[in-house]
């Protein structure tokens, strides 16, 4: 799996969801793609703090969104290879003793990637949060 953003409808709907912490990507006020590293200043900190004012909602990696996704709402997300191209993608509520409470099967093929596949699960997972 390589770090890849997520795409900026899974950014948009993550902070509408709650996600909120500080990235070095964002989308700014504008809806144009922004990296903190653009600012002036010599740490991620003095950087961001300029930028702050400018940030709609951050852009964090599919990994990071998905360690939140889990963390904060308990929700795990599984990909798995059904053919070449063709993916499965489960969306799982685990309990405090981890059982599983939901399952959503997304399966989706035209040659896409793992991250494609791992996008449309944060996607959907995004969508569940009340």
């Amino acid at each position: 799996m390589k770090e890849q953003l997520v795409d900026k409808e899974t950014a948009v709907l993550a902070k509408e969801k709650g996600f909120n912490e500080p990235c070095w990507d964002f989308i700014d006020i504008n809806n144009q793609e922004e990296n903190v590293i653009s600012w002036i200043g010599d740490t991620f900190e003095e950087k961001l703090e300029l930028a702050i004012y400018f940030v709609k909602c951050y852009r964090p990696t599919q990994s990071l969104l998905q360690k939140w996704l889990r963390e904060k709402h308990n929700l795990h997300i599984h990909i798995s290879r059904l053919a070449e191209g063709v993916w499965n993608v489960d969306i799982y509520k685990l309990a405090p003793i981890d059982d599983i409470l939901m399952n959503n099967p997304l399966e989706f093929s035209n040659n896409k990637s793992f991250e494609d596949a791992l996008e449309v699960g944060l996607y959907q997972a995004l969508k569940l949060i009340k």
